[in-house]
This record gives C-alpha cells, sequence and structure tokens, in this order.
C-alpha cells in the first residue's frame, strides 16, 4: 500500500534531492517512486511528523494558555485604516484562551471519533452539568497511542490537522526556531533565498518556483555558512 498522502522516495536515483513538498522546477525528480505505507496508509515520513505534532502540542497548548494578559505572539501586518467594516466585531477579550479552546475541541471531536468507532472508554471526563473537562493532555495521549487507526482511517486529516495545529501553535507561542538566512545564492535558481532553521542540516530554498532542498552531506558548505 502506498502513502495516501502522495509521498515519494528518492531512493531509487541517489543524486535526487526532492521531496513530497518540492514543487516542479528544474531538475525536479518526476520520476520518484511512491512511498510505502509503514502504518495505515502513511509512510514512516508522515507518521514520524505526526507523532512529533502530537508530542509538542500539549506543552504548546500550556503555554498559549498561560498567557495572564490573554494574548498572543502575532505577528503586525498592515492595514489600510481609512477601511471601516460595517459590522465588526469587538476583539476577544483574551484570544490566547480562544486558541488553546480550538485545539481542546479537535482534540475532543478526533479521539470521540476513534473511541466511538472502537467501543473505548477513552479519557473522556466531564463535568457535573455535563460539559466536558478541559483535559487536553489525555486526549492527545489518546490519539497518540491510537495513531494506527488513524493512519487507516483518516491519515490525510490526522496528518494535516496534527501539524497545522502543531506550526500555528509556535508562531502563536512565540517559540518559533530562528531562521538562519544564507548569504550564497541558490545553485539551483541563482536568487538568494536560502534559509536554514537554527539547528538543522537541511538548506531550503524559499523561492516558491525553487524549492530545493539540500542535506547536510549533500550541500555541506551552504548547511554551516555565517548567517547575514
Amino acid at each position: 500500500m502506498k502513502c495516501k498522502r502522495g509521498c515519494t522516495t528518492s531512493n531509487h536515483t541517489p543524486a535526487c534531492t526532492c521531496t513530497p513538498e518540492c514543487p516542479d522546477h528544474e531538475g525536479h525528480c518526476k520520476g520518484c517512486l511512491p512511498a510505502e505505507a509503514a502504518v495505515g496508509e502513511l509512510c514512516t515520513h508522515c507518521l514520524n511528523r505526526t507523532r512529533t505534532a502530537l508530542d509538542s502540542i500539549p506543552e504548546l497548548v500550556a503555554l498559549v494558555a498561560a498567557r495572564n494578559d490573554g494574548k498572543l505572539n502575532t505577528p503586525r501586518t498592515e492595514t489600510d485604516n481609512t477601511r471601516r467594516a460595517a459590522h465588526a466585531h469587538a476583539p476577544s477579550l483574551s484570544p490566547a484562551w480562544d486558541a488553546a479552546e480550538e485545539v481542546f475541541q479537535w482534540a475532543l471531536r478526533t479521539a470521540l471519533a476513534c473511541a466511538d468507532e472502537n467501543r473505548h472508554h477513552g479519557p473522556f471526563q466531564y463535568r457535573r452539568d455535563g460539559v466536558p473537562a478541559r483535559n487536553t493532555t489525555q486526549l492527545i495521549r489518546y490519539i497518540r497511542a491510537n495513531l494506527d487507526w488513524y493512519a487507516a482511517d483518516i491519515p490525510e486529516d490526522i496528518h494535516d490537522e496534527a501539524t497545522g495545529f502543531h506550526r500555528a501553535l509556535i508562531r502563536l507561542s512565540g517559540t518559533d526556531r530562528l531562521m538562519h538566512r544564507i548569504k550564497e545564492p541558490c545553485p539551483s535558481c541563482d536568487r538568494r533565498t536560502l534559509t536554514r532553521e537554527d539547528g538543522s542540516d537541511s538548506v531550503i530554498c524559499r523561492n516558491a518556483e525553487c524549492g530545493r532542498i539540500w542535506r547536510e552531506g549533500e550541500y555541506e558548505h551552504l548547511a554551516h555558512v555565517a548567517v547575514s
């Protein structure tokens, strides 16, 4: 069985450095073999990304919800002050709590789907008034423990939703990893759009029309160039 997300493997072509996220570009390997599913319909790469996201979400949710001021680490955006919405809603008093609540509701729905299908008791807790207790950590642990079922039943959903919330929480909690910009131009597109995430051994071209990725062993001198 092949990976449901359409992942490919380049093991059959030693010089190929393309990945599933790699866009079409000059030299792109269009002959990559479909990646075999490791569990359910997800390959090892997708499974590892999902596990990493699930393992990190509880701590990130706690960081976001613990903000006493209720604010989030959101980037500034340019706005047109001359425009006024006709029916603008008042901003939330605690966007941080709203973000944490959104993750909890997702974890609750996702855990219930598995528990209902498999007749599990699950980690569900309720207050006396019938409202679900916000036990996000326990829900995520349950999802993690039953990842095999999700990988077989809703492989794309569990991967995309878990990794999507993971990325959002990293950004909102202000725990983004430092991104180094490489001085040298990209050997593929010749644009100065090379970056390396702090602690990573991969160099990525951020040019949307290129998107090449070099591992440390393939392009070692780029991965450790001083930042500008």
